[in-house]
């Protein structure tokens, strides 16, 4: 094509028509930048089908990160709830009206396990999602969809904070009550026992009671929402791979 082009122009020239040549030099300066635009249009398509593909495999880890959050919160949280509250309210019911405790060491280690997250949320692993900002590849996902995990990771991390900061001191006069042996069973002693059946009968015990009976409902309605947003997502994000 390069020979094909240099023939014409050497033949224009040896003629000597000056137009003609003008004419010739502007079409090929065309047919150059035209070259030159394309070969740029294709690069920019092949650059950002790479950006997908990356970008594809970043939210198919997501998907792997977001189910690692389902389990936690189901396992940590979810599943001990019912059984936090009711050790809870059986401290909150001795307190209001002593009645004749039957078993006394399953009595108060049903009220120990009130303490359970009474420290706050951990913040959620989010290794993958800080990848994705950190290395841009979020700005390469659908607008749509990106705006769905900025805003489920947000909340998460809102989520995590506000019950830090609301945390109680629930654990703290629990094992203060009581030793918690790692890895070994070793039953409450009798002195312990009794100490643990007189502070319950203090307005500064079911003071904590009701604060963390307090948090642990309103943790659990923004858990709960966390784990919603996550499921959603992920129903999201696999439709977004099916079609991308």
């Amino acid at each position: 094509m390069i020979k094909f082009f240099r023939h014409i122009r050497k033949s224009i020239i040896m003629e000597n028509k000056s137009s003609k040549y003008f004419k010739y030099a502007i079409g090929e300066i065309v047919l150059v930048v035209i070259g030159i635009l394309i070969a740029l249009q294709i690069n920019n398509w092949n650059q950002e089908h790479n950006n997908r593909d990356i970008a594809n495999n970043y939210i198919t880890n997501l998907i792997e990160e977001l189910n690692i959050q389902i389990e936690t919160l189901d396992n940590v949280y979810i599943s001990r709830f019912d059984r936090k509250l009711k050790g809870l309210e059986s401290a909150k019911s001795y307190f209001e009206k002593p009645f004749t405790i039957k078993d006394t060491l399953s009595f108060l280690n049903n009220i120990s396990f009130g303490a359970v997250g009474s420290y706050g949320i951990e913040d959620f692993n989010r290794n993958v999602f800080e990848s994705l900002i950190s290395t841009g590849v979020i700005t390469h996902i659908e607008p749509n969809l990106r705006n769905k995990i900025l805003d489920h990771y947000e909340y998460a991390r809102h989520v995590a904070d506000r019950s830090q900061a609301q945390a109680s001191n629930y654990q703290d006069v629990v094992n203060g009550l009581r030793p918690f042996y790692i890895g070994e069973e070793k039953p409450m002693s009798r002195t312990d026992q009794i100490r643990f059946i007189n502070a319950i009968s203090t307005e500064e015990f079911i003071k904590q009671v009701n604060i963390e009976i307090s948090n642990a409902l309103h943790s659990m309605r923004r858990i709960l929402k966390v784990k919603n947003n996550a499921e959603n997502l992920i129903i999201l994000i696999e439709q977004y791979l099916e079609t991308h």
